[in-house]
Protein backbone atom coordinates (compact mmCIF):
# COMPACT_ATOMS: atom_id res chain seq x y z
CA UNK A 1 0.00 0.00 0.00
CA UNK A 2 1.18 3.58 -0.96
CA UNK A 3 1.26 6.56 1.08
CA UNK A 4 -1.68 7.86 -1.06
CA UNK A 5 -3.51 4.78 -0.89
CA UNK A 6 -3.06 5.30 2.77
CA UNK A 7 -4.23 8.72 2.82
CA UNK A 8 -7.23 7.51 0.67
CA UNK A 9 -7.81 4.72 3.47
CA UNK A 10 -7.66 6.78 6.54
CA UNK A 11 -10.10 9.62 5.43
CA UNK A 12 -12.86 6.99 4.56
CA UNK A 13 -12.09 5.35 7.78
CA UNK A 14 -12.16 8.09 9.39
CA UNK A 15 -15.49 9.42 6.95
CA UNK A 16 -13.66 12.67 6.46
CA UNK A 17 -14.69 14.08 2.81
CA UNK A 18 -11.62 14.96 0.64
CA UNK A 19 -12.80 18.79 0.54
CA UNK A 20 -12.44 18.88 4.24
CA UNK A 21 -9.01 17.70 4.46
CA UNK A 22 -8.30 19.85 1.26
CA UNK A 23 -9.78 23.06 3.16
CA UNK A 24 -7.82 22.17 5.95
CA UNK A 25 -4.54 21.33 4.94
CA UNK A 26 -4.44 24.14 1.69
CA UNK A 27 -4.56 21.89 -1.03
CA UNK A 28 -7.19 21.71 -3.94
CA UNK A 29 -9.70 18.77 -3.88
CA UNK A 30 -8.02 17.77 -6.94
CA UNK A 31 -4.43 17.49 -5.32
CA UNK A 32 -6.23 15.29 -3.05
CA UNK A 33 -7.53 13.52 -5.77
CA UNK A 34 -3.97 13.08 -7.40
CA UNK A 35 -2.27 12.13 -4.13
CA UNK A 36 -5.05 9.07 -3.44
CA UNK A 37 -4.35 7.78 -7.45
CA UNK A 38 -0.50 7.86 -6.55
CA UNK A 39 -0.34 10.31 -9.70
CA UNK A 40 1.19 12.54 -7.83
CA UNK A 41 3.47 12.48 -4.14
CA UNK A 42 2.17 14.00 -1.37
CA UNK A 43 4.72 17.32 -0.60
CA UNK A 44 5.96 17.75 2.64
CA UNK A 45 3.81 20.63 4.23
CA UNK A 46 0.95 19.01 2.99
CA UNK A 47 1.70 16.06 5.31
CA UNK A 48 2.40 18.52 8.39
CA UNK A 49 -0.88 20.25 7.47
CA UNK A 50 -2.53 16.90 7.80
CA UNK A 51 -0.81 15.73 10.92
CA UNK A 52 -1.47 19.24 12.84
CA UNK A 53 -5.41 19.18 11.50
CA UNK A 54 -6.30 15.87 11.70
CA UNK A 55 -3.40 14.28 14.10
CA UNK A 56 -2.87 11.59 11.40
CA UNK A 57 0.59 9.88 12.21
CA UNK A 58 3.13 10.85 9.80
CA UNK A 59 5.31 7.61 9.88
CA UNK A 60 2.02 5.31 9.16
CA UNK A 61 0.93 7.41 6.79
CA UNK A 62 4.73 7.53 4.66
CA UNK A 63 5.76 3.75 5.46
CA UNK A 64 2.21 1.87 6.41
CA UNK A 65 3.63 1.59 10.29
CA UNK A 66 4.00 2.72 13.24
CA UNK A 67 7.54 3.13 15.69
CA UNK A 68 6.59 1.31 18.59
CA UNK A 69 8.17 2.09 21.72
CA UNK A 70 9.79 -0.56 23.37
CA UNK A 71 9.88 -0.28 27.41
CA UNK A 72 13.58 0.96 27.79
CA UNK A 73 14.40 1.41 24.53
CA UNK A 74 13.29 4.48 23.00
CA UNK A 75 12.23 7.92 24.96
CA UNK A 76 9.25 10.10 23.65
CA UNK A 77 12.32 12.60 22.74
CA UNK A 78 14.19 9.85 20.70
CA UNK A 79 11.04 9.00 18.92
CA UNK A 80 10.07 12.55 18.09
CA UNK A 81 13.73 13.26 16.79
CA UNK A 82 13.60 10.17 14.92
CA UNK A 83 10.40 10.91 14.07
CA UNK A 84 11.69 14.51 12.91
CA UNK A 85 14.66 13.29 11.23
CA UNK A 86 13.07 11.07 8.84
CA UNK A 87 11.21 14.29 7.39
CA UNK A 88 14.60 16.11 6.32
CA UNK A 89 15.82 16.61 3.26
CA UNK A 90 19.44 14.68 2.35
CA UNK A 91 21.47 16.81 3.05
CA UNK A 92 20.07 18.05 6.39
CA UNK A 93 20.26 14.27 7.55
CA UNK A 94 23.96 14.69 6.80
CA UNK A 95 23.72 18.00 8.89
CA UNK A 96 22.42 16.57 11.71
CA UNK A 97 24.49 13.30 11.89
CA UNK A 98 27.16 15.23 11.50
CA UNK A 99 26.30 17.42 14.48
CA UNK A 100 25.15 14.45 16.98
CA UNK A 101 28.50 12.80 16.11
CA UNK A 102 30.68 15.99 17.19
CA UNK A 103 28.09 16.46 20.29
CA UNK A 104 28.43 12.26 21.60
CA UNK A 105 32.22 12.92 21.06
CA UNK A 106 32.32 15.97 23.27
CA UNK A 107 29.52 14.65 25.81
CA UNK A 108 32.28 11.49 25.65
CA UNK A 109 35.55 13.80 26.47
CA UNK A 110 33.58 15.88 29.19
CA UNK A 111 32.73 12.23 31.32
CA UNK A 112 36.11 11.26 30.58
CA UNK A 113 37.93 14.41 32.02
CA UNK A 114 35.62 14.47 35.30
CA UNK A 115 36.39 10.70 35.87
CA UNK A 116 40.36 12.08 35.49
CA UNK A 117 40.11 15.16 37.37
Amino acid sequence: MSPGDRLKYWRIENNIKAVTVAEKTGVTQAAISTYESNKSKMGSEFIIALHNNFDINIYWLLFGTEIEIEKGKLSEDELKLIQDYRLCSISNKKALALAAEAYSKFDHQESLSSKIG
